[in-house]
């Protein structure tokens, strides 16, 4: 335990020191002592454990897995009250899905075009956070997480690259008065790809891959009554893919159209919290060669959640959460006679209790017991052959946190 302490503690020590080399070096003119004032840095590390009863996930969790983890570095830079930069370094693992390899996170520069009591307007570049629902943008960083995991109807752990970040330029506008607040996001930028789309979408992994076109937008509308007692949003994005055949390939040139939209609701009183998020994905797939790759479907999702602190330092969570890659075929049946898989691939039902304890703001431990009938939201990476999965099965998720 000693060593694993050392060796997280020194890589994010690393992290740290890689996150600053991505901040542009203040200009020859600024004054050392200003830009130092606006230089904010800071890390964490977690580690969690997995233990399910049937099937796999975040690596071989039958027999307990360890292989879920996040270390991330983070440093911002405010040059002036229109200019800011900001980056992040991640190394994430989560069992197959992901290697522990240090990626770019975001890394941006903000420019504040314009702020006043009532309005804020602005321009981001580089790589953003896509604003999806109430937990994308921020999904990485453990103590902004309710849970070990959130929800998988909406934030699926398989798809998390295409919806976390984008490359491109997002504009921003904040509206205030009195009790109510705006924001708008609208933005453009090409998607995060990995071959997890492949597993998610053709559940193989071809010798080809999915390759990104032009850049696709993305958005976000929030509402907030008193400074976000009652929070109301509307999110979404698109994207359209192509599948690029490998040198020897059985698959054509298919394309993949989706698009996302979540709809957000959030409660939130001195002790207690309630959310509600509901998606739909339509999704379109032809000319691959393969008839049971084309579909034409939309998926849906949504989830309730309650959260409690009985004391500052503990909070308990219940949730409900629910995902059908076609709203028309929730049984999965008919999916399962187009493509011969079983039919509980196409639909997840789960209940989650979950339990956070913060003995310091620094610390934070946590414990999540889900109860699912379905297998929507694993990975076919992780789980090769469907025909050997469980319909009904349990996980147990913990989880340790710490922020530098």
């Amino acid at each position: 335990m000693k060593a694993f302490v050392r060796w997280t503690l020194n890589r994010s020590r690393r992290l740290t020191c890689l996150a600053l080399a991505i901040l542009a070096a203040p200009p020859g003119r600024a004054d050392a002592s200003s830009w130092k004032e606006g230089l904010e840095l800071h890390a964490f590390v977690s580690q969690g454990y997995v233990h399910t009863s049937d099937n796999r996930f975040m690596g071989d969790s039958q027999n307990g897995s360890f292989d879920f983890r996040e270390i991330g570095a983070s440093a911002s830079l405010r040059l002036s009250p229109r200019w800011l930069f900001s980056a992040q370094l991640l190394s994430r693992k989560a069992g197959d899905l992901s290697n522990d390899s240090v990626d770019v996170d975001y890394a941006l520069v903000d420019f504040t075009a314009h702020s006043s009591e009532t309005w804020r307007l602005g321009l981001v570049a580089g790589r953003f956070k896509n604003p999806i629902g109430l937990y994308n943008d921020t999904r990485d960083v453990p103590f902004t997480r309710p849970s070990v995991f959130l929800p998988q109807s909406i934030y699926w752990e398989k798809l998390r690259d295409i919806m976390l970040s984008a490359d491109g330029v997002q504009g921003y506008a904040e509206y205030y008065s009195g009790r109510h607040a705006f924001f708008l996001q609208l933005g453009v930028g090409l998607f995060q790809t990995d071959s997890n789309l492949e597993w998610t979408y053709l559940n193989m992994d071809p010798p080809g891959e999915f390759e990104r076109g032009s850049p696709e937008p993305v958005g976000r509308l929030l509402y907030e009554l008193d400074g976000g007692r009652v929070r109301l949003g509307l999110s979404g994005l698109t994207a359209g893919l192509t599948y690029r055949p490998g040198p020897v390939d059985f698959l054509g040139s298919g394309d993949l159209d989706l698009e996302y939209w979540v709809g957000s609701f959030q409660y939130n009183a001195e002790k207690w919290s309630f959310t509600v998020e509901y998606m739909q994905e339509p999704v379109r797939m032809e000319d691959y060669g393969l008839p049971v790759l084309e579909r034409d479907q939309a998926a849906e999702s949504y989830y309730l959640q309650g959260l409690w602190s009985p004391t500052s330092d503990w909070e308990l969570m219940l949730r409900y959460d629910a995902a059908f890659l076609d709203r028309k075929d929730r049984s999965g049946e008919e999916q399962s006679a187009h493509d011969g898989l079983p039919r509980h691939r196409y639909y997840a039902k789960t209940w989650s209790v979950g339990i956070t304890w913060k003995p310091d703001r620094r610390i934070m431990l946590r414990a999540q017991h889900d109860w699912v009938d379905g297998t929507a939201f694993l990975s076919g990476r992780e789980n090769l052959d469907p025909t050997t999965m469980s319909d009904r099965w349990r996980m147990l998720s913990l989880s340790v946190s710490l922020g530098f």
